[in-house]
């Protein structure tokens, strides 16, 4: 069984995450979207989709795809699918409702 994890290091590129496998690490995929720091990464509950909450008070939304089917401008693994705009400062902490339909974003304004 292929399970994803995401890995997002300020230290390195601050601004992309990259889509593994675990339990072997291999490198599956990633993005990069942002020129601002990603201050949070979730998967949602299903494993469907990833979200990533970024300094530039915005969320991108991927379909993450463990075997390989989805071909995109950001390669295997994870096609982004929405960006969540609107909040009036950067994005702190996003948290999945349990039936993976809905988001809760929370910012540097405490909103």
């Amino acid at each position: 069984m292929k399970l994803p994890i995401c890995v997002y290091r300020k230290e390195a590129l601050p601004c992309s995450i990259s889509l593994h496998l675990y339990p072997s690490l291999e490198k599956h995929g990633g993005a990069h979207h942002r020129t601002e720091g990603i201050s949070d990464v979730k998967f949602s509950p299903d494993g469907r989709f990833l979200a990533s909450a970024s300094h530039e008070s915005v969320v991108d939304l991927y379909v993450v795809d463990t075997d390989g089917d989805i071909i995109s401008q950001e390669g295997t693994g994870l096609r982004r699918v929405s960006v969540c705009r609107g909040a009036s400062s950067w994005i702190t902490h996003v948290t999945w409702h349990k039936d993976s339909r809905l988001l809760q974003v929370n910012s540097g304004e405490y909103e």
